[in-house]
């Protein structure tokens, strides 16, 4: 009897897999959270380099930098920056992507809870099937309920830093390109 089966005879399958899409949602909430921090660090550096950048900019009439400008336009001081964000962008979209994976650890318990209903409709036990169809579909409810809420997270922390970064990134690119 292996491991899966004495588990599932115990009753505990479905609890397992809500607790496991607990566990996994909690950790990438987590890591959310940390890389929010880091990206809003990374987003003070951006806007620090940023006024910097236009502050010292010579625009002539038309808004151009002047050709005088690129003594003091240093496109290298924001490299270190731009590097620090690639790296925690990177993060990001490994947990925003992993988010997707707490439906499907759901359905996978549902299928899971269902097996052993299932089986016992053969014998015409139907209270089983009621029973585990209650239990299995706790596991999509979690999962489903998980990665709403990691979505709006995402959505309201760390996509509103990213996308300020990345405009102050373009900014600066714009700025050095017109010199």
């Amino acid at each position: 009897m292996g491991v899966l089966e004495v588990i599932r005879n115990m009753g505990l399958g479905e609890k397992v897999i809500d607790l496991i899409i607990l566990g996994f949602g909690l950790f990438v909430l987590i890591k959310l959270i940390l890389i929010n921090k880091k990206m809003k660090e990374i987003k003070e550096e951006s806007d620090s380099a940023y006024n910097t950048t236009s502050s010292k900019a010579l625009r002539n009439a038309r808004g151009n930098l002047e050709k005088n400008t690129k003594e003091e336009f240093n496109r290298q001081a924001h490299e270190p920056i731009r590097k620090r964000f690639n790296a925690a962008n990177i993060k990001y979209i490994k947990y925003v992507s992993l988010i997707s994976v707490l439906p499907l650890m759901g359905l996978l318990g549902t299928v899971w809870g269902l097996m052993p209903g299932l089986m016992q409709v053969q014998n015409g036990d139907f209270d089983a099937l009621y029973g585990s169809l209650s239990t299995a579909l706790s596991s999509t409810l979690v999962g489903l309920v998980w990665a709403i809420i990691l979505k709006i997270y995402a959505a309201a922390r760390p996509d509103q830093v990213v996308n300020g970064i990345e405009t102050d990134f373009d900014e600066i690119d714009r700025l050095y390109e017109m010199q």
